[in-house]
């Protein structure tokens, strides 16, 4: 029956997208997972971030959904269980609405790898996060 074998290619679908997506956002868990205290601690005590750890933390933050500020930012750098939190986080739960403004900051020049791991270890980390979270 049609609607059988329709129900039956989306699930395919859908399965195909977590096979590609999910080893990307392991590696991402992982580089988290590596990240220090003493790395969180120096990306947190930046009064004014270089535009790329800004633009980076900020996009961390329209995933937790907490405004994209930098206040906003050092403040959850500032809770405990922080670095708990993003590894653990699920990407499932992230909305349609946090995936078009996550976007806007992903397409930013700052927001390119090779330019954050120049200025930021740690902001690189979170980069690939955000970026396999987007995927």
């Amino acid at each position: 029956d049609k609607q059988k074998e329709e129900a039956e290619a989306w699930f395919h679908l859908a399965e195909e997208e977590i096979a590609r997506a999910e080893p990307k956002l392991q590696e991402a868990q992982a580089a988290l997972k590596e990240l220090s205290a003493q790395q969180i601690a120096e990306v947190k005590n930046y009064t004014t971030p270089p535009p790329e750890v800004q633009t980076v933390l900020q996009a961390v933050m329209i995933i937790l959904g907490k405004p994209p500020t930098w206040s906003s930012a050092k403040k959850a750098m500032a809770d405990a269980h922080f670095k708990e939190t993003i590894v653990t986080y699920e990407v499932s739960n992230l909305t349609d609405s946090q995936l078009r403004e996550l976007e806007t900051y992903t397409k930013k020049s700052e927001f390119k790898s090779s330019k954050i791991m120049l200025v930021s270890a740690a902001g690189y980390n979170f980069s690939k996060w955000v970026l396999a979270t987007e995927d």
